[in-house]
């Protein structure tokens, strides 16, 4: 199912995840954003979060930019921690980040594009206290028409689980063609 962690399937636990959320512009340069969003598991347990976070435009010239972006997140699940995959009572996380983007190349409505983004954090789950956190990411995004688009990218995290610093690679990619 959508949403279920690897180490959870991986025992036979299945989960459905739900999100609601809202992002508020003033102009093109300022936005907040709010998210709710829940997990209920097969095992019986009900994950739920809250993310919020703002993000300013710091500086812009011509074809480049850099963004900054305030962020926090709490969270808990229903039951105890002695499950097969990562199940904390409760935890929050505050942090912040910077973005660098800028158009490499520009053909009437065709477009690349890339950013870099640089995240620090603290971050706290209960009974294992606060730990730093850290994100770089790495992405692209090709629009090739004013329908069609394709983003792609690789991101590094650093970060703790039950008290234990644990690093994770990822690589996306996504297209969107509007019809």
């Amino acid at each position: 199912r959508r949403g279920t962690a690897p180490r959870a399937r991986n025992e036979g636990v299945s989960a459905d995840s739900y999100s609601l959320g809202a992002r508020y512009y003033w102009n093109e340069s300022r936005s907040a954003r709010v998210n709710v969003q829940g997990m209920s598991f097969s095992d019986g347990n009900q994950r739920l979060g809250l993310d919020a976070g703002i993000t300013q435009r710091l500086w812009q010239e011509f074809t480049h930019y850099v963004d900054g972006t305030a962020s926090v997140y709490v969270g808990g699940n229903s039951k105890d921690e002695d499950r097969p995959y990562f199940n904390p009572k409760a935890e929050a996380e505050v942090g912040g980040s910077l973005t660098y983007g800028a158009v490499l190349w520009r053909h009437y409505d065709k477009a690349l594009s890339h950013a870099a983004t640089v995240g620090m954090s603290g971050y706290g789950q209960r009974d294992y206290g606060v730990k730093p956190a850290f994100s770089v990411a790495y992405g692209q995004n090709l629009d090739w028409t004013d329908r069609f688009s394709v983003a792609y990218g690789a991101g590094f995290d650093r970060r703790p689980y039950d008290g234990e610093q644990e690093n994770t690679v990822n690589v996306f990619i996504n297209m969107s063609w509007k019809f």
